[in-house]
């Protein structure tokens, strides 16, 4: 008989309660008002039931740095004209529990892009996607007034709280650490069949705009729109409705300049009520802290809790495309 050793990064997490180390697990639970939380990995993580709210995203790293954030929308740039559309804000949408590591946040754009944002946890790392589920065709980055050649799909995400990253030079992009943790390669995929397997890589940058704190990240379109290639066509009333965007862009002013020389929308702040709540988890002495009714565990809502469970995985169609950022530990 042989034996062995397992070696990897996140496979155990201290327990204070214990006094010692214990086999990480990376689970979500639910709480009974809806919110998401991770607290059996070495990083720790609260989702809020609304995306559009301060802070929905809530990491904290092994080392006990906050990251409190939430996504803002996708847009469209054209670097060479800084000519920029938000093709979708995220809205208010109900959280699905798809797997036991994954929270799916379905229909999550208002507007003209549809899609979802789905945040997947493991034992080391944590990552936010962007699933599209449409082509955005040449004719819809006409109309925004942009080169198709020269554009790029942009997503956007707020930070309420953070430390400043260490900024690491990458081949061609950058890699942010915060602590123990590292923002690295993203990337573009096709899923469950589309895409051919093709990966794109994904740019990012930190940037205070407005004396507000975004990470940036963003894909050339035409790289993006091989990927996107059997997806269905948004109809002329979408096309028409960016038109009608920019139109109204233009009549309110310029937008946001970034470092790059891009320019961005002007994009309205989150709300900040409803994550204030009491009964709202949060972290208190490094560790998730719940009040009410208690939390469940993905067993016992796979056997009679409430919520949507998707038993295929965590991609609502067979042909779907990510766009990914992850947040991993070194």
């Amino acid at each position: 008989m042989r034996s062995y050793v397992e070696v990897a990064t996140g496979l155990n997490r201290l327990d204070a309660e214990r006094g010692g180390y214990v086999p990480a697990k990376a689970e979500f639970e639910r709480t009974a008002e809806g919110y998401f939380i991770a607290r059996q990995t070495q990083h720790q993580v609260i989702l809020g039931p609304d995306l559009r709210v301060e802070g929905s995203v809530d990491l904290l790293t092994p080392d006990g740095l906050r990251l409190r954030s939430r996504p803002v929308g996708l847009a469209l740039v054209d670097p060479g004209t800084g000519r920029s559309v938000m093709l979708g804000e995220v809205r208010g949408c109900e959280a699905e529990w798809v797997a036991a590591n994954e929270v799916l946040y379905r229909d999550a754009f208002e507007g003209l892009s549809p899609g979802d944002i789905a945040y997947r946890l493991t034992e080391r790392s944590f990552e936010q996607n962007v699933i599209l589920r449409e082509q955005i065709p040449p004719e819809l980055v006409v109309a925004a007034g942009m080169d198709p050649l020269r554009a790029r799909v942009v997503v956007l995400s707020e930070f309420y709280e953070a430390p400043e990253p260490e900024v690491v030079a990458r081949s061609g992009d950058w890699d942010l650490r915060f602590g123990t943790m590292t923002v690295g390669e993203g990337v573009a995929f096709g899923v469950e069949g589309g895409g051919s397997g093709a990966r794109v890589r994904i740019r990012k940058s930190w940037e205070k705009l407005e004396g507000r704190q975004f990470l940036i990240e963003s894909v050339e379109y035409v790289a993006l729109g091989r990927l996107l290639e059997g997806l269905p066509m948004p109809g002329e009333a979408r096309i028409e409705g960016v038109r009608g965007k920019v139109q109204r862009t233009a009549a309110a002013g310029k937008g946001t300049r970034t470092a790059e020389g891009w320019e961005l929308p002007v994009l309205g702040p989150g709300s900040s009520g409803a994550q204030a709540q009491t009964e709202a988890p949060r972290f208190e002495d490094g560790g998730v802290r719940v009040s009410g009714a208690g939390v469940e565990g993905w067993a016992q809502a796979k056997t009679g809790g409430a919520g949507v469970l998707a038993s295929s995985g965590c991609w609502p169609s067979a042909e779907a495309t990510g766009q990914a950022s992850s947040c991993a530990g070194r």
